[in-house]
């Protein structure tokens, strides 16, 4: 084995530890979307009942995700890996969301449609705009590191730049993101 294959082994590994890091705090992730305990946030009596379903709702959506590994790794390799869990954590919202609404403990307030629209096309205009000022990835995998730390870094404030400006041209404020009380 020459030193350049030893070399993209022994970064491929190391890609691999990183993700696998990742699975501990995606279970802690999992468990902190459950409904919290307070009087205020939760119907009154409701909040075992919450935290039954949401412990159940954590394991069904842990072993989706190591099944969605399982089918992405292959494919997909370290990506796969994100993918599941990003997916995993979706199923888990999906389902408490829906345990919460069929059962009546969570009942949205006027205007939610339109918000989540608002701030999902502000997602795809800050994605297009990352998507085409990001460049080839023959440079990203070529470059050296100190070039890609500033090029990152304006990506980054790029993506804030878009997704703020966009919110802002939605009508959406600051304080619409604040959390409001149950009635």
């Amino acid at each position: 084995m020459n030193l350049s294959s030893w070399l993209e082994f022994y970064q491929s590994d190391l890609q691999s530890v990183w993700a696998l890091l990742g699975f501990p705090l995606a279970f802690l992730i999992y468990r902190a979307a459950r409904a919290p305990r307070h009087e205020t946030s939760v119907a009154p009596g409701c909040a075992r009942f919450v935290d039954r379903y949401s412990l159940l709702f954590a394991v069904l959506t842990l072993l989706a995700t190591q099944a969605m590994n399982l089918a992405f790794i292959v494919p997909l390799k370290h990506a796969g890996l994100a993918l599941a869990v990003g997916l995993g954590a979706c199923l888990n919202a999906g389902l408490l969301f829906r345990m919460l609404r069929r059962h009546g403990i969570y009942r949205p307030q006027p205007g939610w449609a339109a918000f989540f629209g608002r701030v999902a096309a502000s997602v795809c205009l800050m994605a297009l705009a990352l998507h085409f000022a990001m460049g080839e990835t023959r440079w990203w995998l070529s470059a050296p590191g100190l070039h890609k730390v500033p090029a990152l870094a304006g990506l980054v404030l790029l993506g804030a730049a878009v997704y703020g400006g966009s919110l802002l041209a939605l009508g959406i404020r600051v304080r619409d993101f604040a959390r409001q009380g149950v009635d």
